[in-house]
């Protein structure tokens, strides 16, 4: 089976993944083609726009002789003054918050991997950079003091990295994930 292009007049066949039916209907030998000879098109005949606006104006429209009210005006005010991510999360942040934490059905609670926690911890209590360690540097790990990886906020303090593996060290902890220096 075989056509003609109607954009590039390149004679094409018809290809396996294509139904019959589809066949049928098919003008352009590719999307490329098909994109090509759309652009500048109107999507509607001059007639076309016509009859539609006839149809939606004067008594035919459905918001004829209403007016909105003060709050309504306000409201569209406002929604034309947020910006497209201030809404995506107006929509979504909703459906969101709701399946977080105990609430997904991916909740293992204790039983989730140390990665998991640390990372939990962040979000409860922030990066471990904004606090300061013990000996007074800059913080940048969460370290778990009773090496049990519990979902237990008392359980982790901000430490530098010198103190990190140090204290692991003190603890044996064999699974810091950081290579112990060899003296």
């Amino acid at each position: 089976m075989e056509k003609k292009c109607l954009h590039c007049e390149m004679i094409f066949q018809k290809r396996k993944s294509c139904s019959k039916k589809s066949w049928l209907t098919t003008k352009y030998c590719s999307r490329k083609c098909s994109h090509s000879a759309k652009i500048g098109k109107p999507l509607f005949t001059e007639e076309q726009l016509k009859e539609r606006s006839k149809k939606t104006s004067g008594k035919n429209n459905p918001f004829y002789g209403k007016k909105h009210t003060k709050e309504a005006k306000e409201k569209i005010s406002r929604s034309f003054m947020k910006t497209i991510s201030e809404r995506y999360a107006e929509i979504y942040g909703k459906v969101g918050e709701a399946n977080t934490g105990k609430k997904s059905h991916k909740w293992k609670g204790d039983k989730a991997g140390s990665r998991a926690i640390h990372l939990w911890v962040c979000r409860q209590k922030g990066k471990a950079s904004l606090y300061k360690c013990k000996c007074g540097e800059e913080a940048k790990h969460w370290s778990n003091i009773d090496h049990k990886y519990k979902r237990i906020l008392k359980d982790y303090t901000a430490m530098c990295v010198k103190c990190h593996l140090e204290f692991d060290r003190k603890n044996n902890n064999k699974n810091c994930g950081i290579t112990p220096l060899t003296s």
